[in-house]
């Protein structure tokens, strides 16, 4: 007769399980406000098994940032690696950073303000982005895709526009959605970065 004991999950798995379910978490509500001990309740595990993740809430905020901004790290360069032109790679490096962020509430990106050791962590992932997307524009110039363009100046507005008009503050006073706001920016700069008959 087979037994009907419940086998449980591998360790990773429960592990990556509970990562996900504080990141859902954290995005949408930040982590100030939620203590561990109703994140236990939520995720229906121990307390030991939070801190078993990380030694504290905040180092347990600052662990589902880092894991947040490698993934889209890593998704950039990997969307970038299959794209064909600069236009294309532009766009594919910059979408992962709106996709996995298009959930997170505004209290998410205040916490991380509030917080320097998550703050700093933000600011290495901008700074990173902002290099590579000035690679890419260099990369356009020097193969005449882009018109003759000061890389860094192009790559520090695009990001600041596109962290701008993806922001609640924007959003909530124009008449457009996050994807029309997002489609609105690429044509702008994109149109304005190539060549006219590309």
């Amino acid at each position: 007769m087979a037994s009907s004991k419940k086998i449980a999950p591998p360790a990773d798995d429960r592990r990556d399980e509970l990562l996900d379910r504080i990141e859902h978490t954290f995005l949408r509500e930040g982590f100030r406000r939620v203590t561990i001990g109703e994140l236990a309740a939520r995720l229906r595990c121990s307390r030991r098994a939070i801190y078993e993740l990380a030694s504290s809430k905040e180092a347990l905020f600052v662990k589902i940032l880092d894991r947040v901004l490698t993934r889209i790290e890593r998704m950039g360069r990997e969307a970038t690696g299959g794209a064909r032109g600069v236009g294309d790679k532009i766009l594919a490096f910059i979408e992962p950073g709106l996709t996995e962020l298009v959930d997170a509430a505004p209290v998410f990106f205040a916490d991380i303000a509030s917080y320097p050791t998550a703050e700093r962590r933000l600011r290495k992932h901008q700074d990173m982005r902002e290099r590579e997307l000035c690679k890419l524009i260099e990369r356009g110039v020097r193969d005449g895709e882009c018109r003759r363009i000061h890389a860094e100046v192009a790559a520090h507005a695009l990001l600041a526009a596109y962290r701008a008009i993806t922001g609640p503050a924007f959003l909530s006073n124009v008449d457009v959605s996050l994807a029309d706001a997002v489609s609105e920016a690429r044509d702008l700069f994109l149109f304005g970065l190539l060549h006219p008959e590309d």
